[in-house]
């Protein structure tokens, strides 16, 4: 819920500096739910790899939304 409400307040300021801390909010959140959902699938299932797996994906959209970033530092710096 924090990262959505600065996700909203960072679109409404057009403020960059809060989207990324909403991004790292969200980041967070995400990373604290795949780790119980990795426990309990390696609990359940045997599913040891589940944990490397939703890490490599979360990596994915904090690389994406890193480059972003940036794109837009430079846009806005030239």
């Amino acid at each position: 819920m924090l990262a959505r409400a600065k996700l909203r307040v960072a679109g409404a300021l057009e403020s960059s500096a809060l989207r990324g801390d909403g991004i790292l909010s969200l980041a967070g959140a995400l990373l604290a739910a795949v780790t119980l959902a990795s426990l309990a699938l390696n609990a359940g299932l045997g599913w040891w790899w589940s944990d490397a797996a939703a890490a490599l994906l979360i990596a994915a959209f904090l690389l994406r939304e890193g480059w972003r970033m940036v794109r837009g530092t430079n846009r806005h710096d030239a």
